[in-house]
């Protein structure tokens, strides 16, 4: 596993997930140290030498971008909903409601749909783009079941590729998804791998921009001193600079938490059609028998998900007969 990670922290999606939000953290604090704080410590420090400063600070913001590849799945589950903070229950009751309230109008415009009353028939099918639109917001943004309802959007709209799997085919997708990309061709892994960088990429922006408020904020509560440069700058760094940093900030966590809530729906469409397309080549690299009805497979691949989630051999579906073999019924002793 680690001969494998190392030569990807060298590739695009390590640039572009991880590399490049540290790189832009730590500029942007740099920035504005330079200008708020008037240190320039560190803009002096890179240009004694700015060839192996630069160099070094290379290494500095690629073992951030590790730090952050190391803490990726913590970070993906917090902005899930996984972990307890303030407000969890009351978001999460409110993401039901919408729920519920899409539900309700899904259920009662398709009932005025197949009315054979031709005026309600009519008012249905005016509605027609807004039931669509809202179907697919369900199915995009949204698990099967309120059950499964995350505190949070960028859960939720994670939750709906995850119980994908599950709905269609009745296979468990989390613990099947390392069987799924085994059998997958490079070029198509590659692309997942694209779109979870994307992802990666909004998800770290987003944790560093709270992380450079929160720097931002702790400079102006700790009580800096701004004598001896005047009133009009010292007013312009101690109260201005802070506030609209502040507020530029709020502006760009925002974006970024829109940003990586679409960027999960794409990846979503990616896995599931990974699931669609090798789910069956899985069975066949099994030497597992696929039935050909709908409801068998759904049979078929629930019992497999149960056998490798409770490591239970009695409910493994049944392997295929290997073509050519027959197994005689009173073998032959071997000839001595």
């Amino acid at each position: 596993m680690f001969s494998q990670l190392m030569p990807k922290l060298f590739y695009r999606n390590f640039v572009i997930g991880y590399f490049l939000p540290i790189t832009l953290f730590f500029s942007a604090l740099i920035g504005y140290f330079s200008f708020v704080v008037k240190d320039n410590s560190i803009i002096l420090f890179i240009k004694e030498d700015l060839l192996v400063r630069t160099i070094f600070l290379g290494l500095v913001f690629w073992f951030g971008g590790l730090l952050l590849v190391a803490i990726n799945g913590f970070l993906i589950r917090f902005l899930e909903g996984y972990y307890y903070f303030p407000w969890k229950n009351k978001l999460t009751n409110r993401h039901k409601r919408r729920f519920k309230e899409l539900q309700d109008f899904l259920s009662d415009w398709k009932e005025k749909y197949k009315s054979n009353d031709p005026n309600i028939k009519k008012k249905a099918e005016q509605k027609m783009t807004e039931a669509i639109e809202k179907e697919l917001i369900i199915s995009e943004r949204f698990p099967d079941s309120d059950n499964w309802i995350m505190a949070t959007k960028f859960g939720n709209s994670i939750r709906a590729f995850e119980v994908y799997p599950r709905v269609m085919y009745g296979i468990d997708s989390v613990l099947s998804w390392n069987r799924i990309v085994a059998v997958m061709p490079e070029d198509f892994r590659e692309i997942i791998d694209n779109a979870k960088a994307n992802v990666d990429f909004w998800v770290n922006l987003l944790v560093l921009a709270l992380i450079f408020g929160m720097i931002v904020f702790g400079l102006y509560i700790s009580g800096i001193s701004w004598q001896g440069i005047g009133f009009f700058y010292s007013f312009l760094v101690s109260t201005l600079v802070p506030t609209v940093t502040m507020l530029i900030l709020v502006i760009f966590f925002l974006f970024c938490y829109y940003r990586a809530i679409e960027a999960s729906v794409e990846w979503g469409d990616w896995v599931k059609t990974a699931f669609d397309i090798y789910l069956p080549k899985l069975a066949s690299s099994l030497e597992l028998e696929l039935p050909t009805s709908r409801t068998d497979e759904r049979k078929f691949w629930m019992e497999f998900s149960q056998a490798i989630t409770y490591r239970n051999p009695e409910v493994l579906p049944n392997r295929k007969t290997r073509a050519g073999v027959v197994q005689p019924e009173n073998p032959a002793p071997p000839d001595v």
